[in-house]
């Protein structure tokens, strides 16, 4: 047997047993032998979890932890460079940017010295204009995602953001077609498929399947096709969500995401991306 270690926080585990238990079988299947490795105790020595693994199933959001591990020798999917940029929204951005991707107009406001920056974010969002989405630029799952259309929903939104960790905040324009958007699965540059989702909740801009959008699989058109693949051309990954808004009747970028949720893929199509995603890795391992 081929030894890797999958990564994972413990909270994330926990919500993701399912995944994690089909990732093993799938891999002791092909030779693979996955052991699970919590980030909570890789982060304190990750010499200690590897001695034996060639490579890793990075699902913690730890870029830190992925480069160390890759200097150490193994091969990680997904990379700490992709991990570093998609676990912040405004280092997405900032860096597809330049390969012409289309995206909401937005602005970044750093936590850092929380105090003093919150003093100042009522001045920000008024500058930039209500209304807007409020969200955590390391947020993921729709967490903290908001929508605010006056000063005290603001104010409310402050509040609850203040007893969290983030450090960086987003104002963004709203999208025209609100709560609803695309996540297009993708593994090393190859798209499985494509699910379209549709929040329940008009006052809520959020479609996520796990607060209970609702998801059905879509075909996609060839705008956003090539919004995809610019977005593989520029970031190449290993298994990844590419998820897009639509506004004035076109598709934008939203959010890369590293660690990508498979509920919809598994309750929406036929496609086993456990199986998919370790016969990838087999091959690459292997080679």
């Amino acid at each position: 047997m081929t030894e890797g270690i999958l990564l994972y926080n413990k909270e994330d585990h926990q919500k993701n047993i399912f995944f994690a238990d089909a990732l093993t079988k799938a891999g002791k299947k092909l030779g693979l032998q996955l052991t699970l490795v919590l980030t909570e105790e890789a982060e304190k020595n990750p010499g200690e979890f590897c001695k034996n693994a060639i490579f890793a199933v990075n699902r913690s959001r730890r870029a830190a932890l992925a480069e160390a591990l890759e200097k150490r020798g193994l091969r990680v999917f997904n990379a700490h460079r992709v991990c570093l940029i998609a676990n912040d929204k405004d280092l997405t951005y900032r860096f597809l940017r330049e390969g012409g991707i289309s995206f909401l107009d937005y602005t970044a406001i750093p936590l850092t010295g929380k105090a003093k920056a919150l003093e100042n974010l009522q001045n920000i969002a008024a500058d930039f204009g209500y209304p807007l989405v409020a969200k955590p630029a390391e947020g993921h799952g729709g967490d903290q995602v908001a929508l605010i259309t006056e000063e005290s929903g603001l104010i409310t939104y402050l509040k609850e953001l203040s007893d969290t960790p983030y450090e960086k905040l987003l104002f963004q324009r709203v999208a025209s077609e609100p709560g609803k958007d695309l996540r297009v699965y993708v593994l090393g540059g190859r798209i499985l498929a494509a699910v379209l989702r549709q929040g329940e909740n008009k006052n809520d801009i959020r479609a996520n399947y796990s607060l209970g959008g609702k998801a059905v699989r879509h075909s996609l058109t060839p705008e956003e096709e090539k919004l995809v693949r610019s977005v593989t051309r520029i970031l190449p990954a290993d298994l990844t969500g590419i998820d897009m808004l639509y506004h004035e009747g076109h598709p934008v970028l939203n959010e890369i995401e590293d660690a990508v949720g498979c509920r919809m893929l598994y309750a929406n199509t036929d496609i086993d991306v456990a199986s998919e995603y370790m016969r990838y890795i087999a091959d690459i391992i292997k080679q």
